[in-house]
């Protein structure tokens, strides 16, 4: 038994406290430095277990052993035996040396021990890499694939094996699938990215293409693993230039989109390549447009898990997202009118799932600090809303809305206003005209009789005929 600390003396080697203490000092996992795969935080994974949780495949480690992916496995063979058939010069005794190389290294970027012999973890990592870079390259060429490969043949199983590929806990080291790449080129794609192949295929969990990760990342970026590289590539590479917004203090946080529409705010979708660039100016706050499928709410928690593991100081960019969404999102009318103004568009059941995901209990995503990258935004909205005249401007656009919706949706309502104006202007021109002659016969004593004057004349009472007639019609 290692002895920790100054050598035990004779009378402390019996004492049982001292060597149960000893015993689990020497079952303590040494964290490496080099560790980046974590696992899901038991209070936060109880909120919602299903999202961190692989629905077809197990990458990396930590699943391996689901009972549940097992069926995945045989894929997984399938790839790496089609591989081979088609690249004579290579063998699996190649690749598994290659893999045993870099064990040690692997293992130790994993925070908890993991319970595979060297043996198996060689093969866990030869089996998951061939796995995922062959689905990158048949996906990047387009290729159909054996017609008995599920993945090319099911859609349905693609998304969920790419929902898969970013949760936290699914991973593979980058570098793992780096060293598989590289060793495993073939003669047409001396020029292709590994990390392009694979935003081309995980990029797809955000289905809208104006908000897809930019290609490709950063040149100086290396991704620690897949997730990382998801997340890296929906910030620009100059967040404070490009996003237009500052880390300060908030005053005091926005209201839902309905409230701020009834103060004057305007939403518009924005054209822009980052799904984070939420702006403000002159009234109107343009919002990157955002499709919402049943893998969204997965995506967003584990790239969210993924900022709570970087280093302190960092920027919470996916999750100030969030609560800004959170913000404007509090009822079904939210959502209808982010809607109607192509901000939000729900693949889901109905507004008030949209509503559920963004109003999660505050365990599972995660509230704002005083360095929100959106503070700025915030206190620039509500200085806004309480400029004067603001309000008021609000308030009348709101009741001219009302009106042409309620009193002027037809052409037929316009045109019985039209003549009910023209008879109004009419009454009032001979009411005034009678007066007038009736002042003028009393001061100036002429003989006209005064039914003669208050008589209408036949045009007039010919045009209030059928003004009448008209206005009976409509």
């Amino acid at each position: 038994m290692e002895c920790y600390g100054n050598p035990m003396l004779p009378d402390e080697r019996s004492d049982s406290v001292v060597i149960d203490i000893e015993n689990k000092l020497s079952q303590i996992h040494r964290i490496s430095a080099e560790c980046f795969i974590f696992r899901i935080r038991d209070q936060v994974r109880k909120v919602n277990e299903k999202a961190y949780t692989p629905e077809v495949v197990a990458i990396g480690p930590y699943h391996h052993k689901n009972s549940c992916l097992q069926p995945m496995e045989g894929n997984k063979l399938q790839y790496l035996k089609l591989f081979l058939q088609k690249n004579k010069e290579f063998s699996v005794g190649r690749l598994v040396k290659a893999m045993r190389m870099m064990e040690g290294k692997a293992r130790r970027c994993y925070e908890q021990p993991v319970d595979l012999s060297e043996d198996e973890f060689v093969e866990m990592m030869l089996l998951d890499s061939c796995f995922v870079v062959e689905l990158f390259r048949r996906f990047h060429s387009k290729e159909e694939g054996d017609c008995n490969d599920p993945v090319f043949i099911m859609e349905s199983i693609r998304s969920s094996i790419r929902r898969d590929m970013v949760l936290f806990e699914n991973q593979l080291p980058f570098f793992v699938l780096q060293a598989y790449f590289d060793m495993t080129k073939i003669g047409d794609e001396p020029n292709v990215n590994l990390t392009h192949m694979a935003l081309e295929f995980i990029g797809h969990v955000f289905p809208s293409p104006d908000c897809s990760p930019t290609f490709p990342p950063p040149l100086d970026y290396e991704a620690n693993h897949l997730l990382g590289l998801l997340y890296n590539s929906l910030i620009p590479s100059i967040p404070e230039q490009k996003l237009k917004i500052g880390r300060t203090n908030i005053r005091e946080l926005i209201d839902c989109s309905t409230e701020l529409q009834e103060k004057g705010v305007k939403f518009k979708a924005a054209n822009v390549s980052s799904l984070l660039n939420i702006r403000f100016e002159n009234g109107v706050m343009e919002v990157p447009p955002l499709i919402i499928d049943n893998y969204t709410e997965t995506v967003f928690q584990n790239l969210i898990a993924y900022e709570r593991h970087c280093p302190d100081g960092n920027p919470r960019y996916v999750s100030d997202y969030i609560a800004v969404m959170d913000c404007l999102i509090n009822s079904t009318e939210d959502v209808e009118l982010l809607r109607k103004h192509g901000i939000v568009e729900n693949w889901l059941s109905d507004d008030q799932a949209i509503t559920n995901i963004f109003n999660r209990p505050a365990d599972n995503f995660i509230a704002f600090g005083n360095d929100c990258i959106y503070a700025g935004l915030f206190n620039n909205v509500n200085e806004y809303c309480l400029r004067p005249g603001t309000q008021f401007k609000a308030q009348w656009d709101k009741w001219m809305a009302n009106l042409l919706d309620n009193y002027f949706n037809s052409p037929w309502a316009l045109i019985s206003l039209l003549a009910a104006t023209i008879l109004l202007a009419l009454t009032v021109a001979q009411t005034l005209t009678t007066e007038g002659m009736s002042r003028l016969c009393a001061s100036s004593s002429l003989c006209f009789s005064y039914e003669q004057v208050d008589e209408p004349s036949c045009e007039g009472a010919l045009l209030h005929n059928l003004l009448s007639v008209r206005l009976d019609i409509l």
